[in-house]
């Protein structure tokens, strides 16, 4: 942003002007209005809103935190679909719709009550989104302490509220997510693009979750021993300072090698290769005659954008319309990950389970063990 000049006042003030509103040092040419003028140009400089800055706590309405908040959340946060920003903009929506003219000092339990009351009104959510959703009320109102934009009271009494609890609220429950039926996924695949029904035997095998698989390049890519590792750039623990290897034994090898014949910046599965499979399998005139691939004339895939790679919304999409064609029930990319967690686990171990899935803690395996019902009932039937 530009710096706002100090400039002398008809009085003899010094002072400068941001967003319409004037800010006085002290007296012109004096050290003392020289060094305010500093120390507020600093604070102004760390403002994510500028338009904000210096509102008085007993002024800033919840607008104006939102407004901020939104502007920080994208830098911080990004924009993509995926996006902490994103998943919290039915949070701030309704904030904003409920409280928006109201000051946000006078915040407070009862207000984050009717905020989670509308959401849990807007839509089919469940309890567990329900709840993660007014999560992000309270890190709203962090962020406003921790900018001095309101009182640390009004955070600490939001963290009062307890979550919705299970059978204690009209919210339903989410169905628990189950690992991938191997029939239904060898259903699905005869009904997938080459390059999606390879990301999925891919992840079958590797248990790395969908957006890994969509994000692997050639570069990625260690071949050197006998089990390759893909050091990934962008994972789920990056921001944490924690590193991410997928472990790609013999079989997964033999799908990803194909597609490492490419340049080391380019994606490994891309909807590119897709789009051109489909018009190689639709072409009915020989390939000697009329548009050859590659004339500059059919260098254009399709009217349709298509992007360099899979994001986990399109791969997602390819395999529940897969499922739709075979005729069986809807599954998703994230419960192949969750075949993978729950066969290591039953085989090898929790700690192996753990270091193959890439969790930072091994409590968090215990999501993806199905219980072995076949070996309990053994088990009670030999005890009695």
């Amino acid at each position: 942003m530009r710096i706002p000049s100090l400039r002398q006042h008809a009085t003899g003030q010094a002072f400068f002007t941001v967003s319409g509103r004037n800010f006085y040092c002290g007296p012109w040419g004096h050290k003392t209005s020289k060094a305010k003028y500093k120390r507020l140009v600093a604070e102004l400089l760390t403002e994510d809103c500028p338009d904000n800055f210096a509102i008085p706590k007993n002024q800033l309405t919840i607008t104006n935190l939102i407004d901020s908040y939104a502007r920080y959340a994208k830098k911080y946060y990004g924009v993509g679909a995926s996006s902490e920003y994103i998943r919290m903009k039915p949070t701030l929506k309704a904030i904003r719709e409920l409280y928006g003219d109201s000051l946000a000092s006078d915040f407070g339990p009862k207000a984050m009550k009717a905020v989670r009351e509308k959401l849990a009104t807007e839509g089919d959510r469940s309890r567990v989104y329900i709840n993660r959703l007014t999560r992000y009320i309270v890190v709203l109102f962090k962020y406003a302490a921790s900018e001095e934009m309101t009182s640390v009271t009004v955070y600490q009494a939001l963290k009062t509220v307890p979550p919705l609890k299970l059978g204690r609220t009209d919210a339903h429950e989410c169905e628990k997510v189950t690992p991938a039926k191997v029939s239904v996924v060898d259903a699905s695949l005869l009904h997938m693009p080459p390059v999606i029904a390879d990301m999925v035997r891919f992840q079958m095998l590797v248990g790395c979750r969908p957006g890994e698989v969509c994000s692997i390049k050639p570069r990625m890519v260690d071949k050197t021993g006998d089990v390759w590792e893909i050091q990934l750039e962008q994972h789920k623990g990056k921001w944490r300072g924690k590193g991410r290897t997928i472990y790609v034994g013999p079989k997964a090898q033999e799908i990803l090698e194909p597609y490492l014949k490419r340049d080391d910046d380019s994606f490994c599965f891309s909807p590119q290769d897709s789009e051109r499979k489909r018009r190689s399998d639709k072409r009915e005139t020989p390939i000697s005659y009329g548009n050859r691939p590659g004339k500059s004339n059919t260098n254009k895939l399709t009217d349709r954008k298509i992007g360099d790679h899979y994001t986990t919304s399109s791969y997602g999409r390819a395999i529940t319309r897969a499922a739709e064609k075979a005729g069986v029930e809807h599954w998703s990319p994230n419960q192949s990950r969750h075949y993978v967690g729950t066969k290591v686990r039953k085989e090898h171990g929790l700690e192996a389970s753990s270091c193959v899935l890439g969790h930072a803690k091994v409590d968090v395996t215990q999501i993806y063990a199905e219980a072995d019902r076949e070996k309990a009932i053994g088990i009670v039937k030999l005890s009695g």
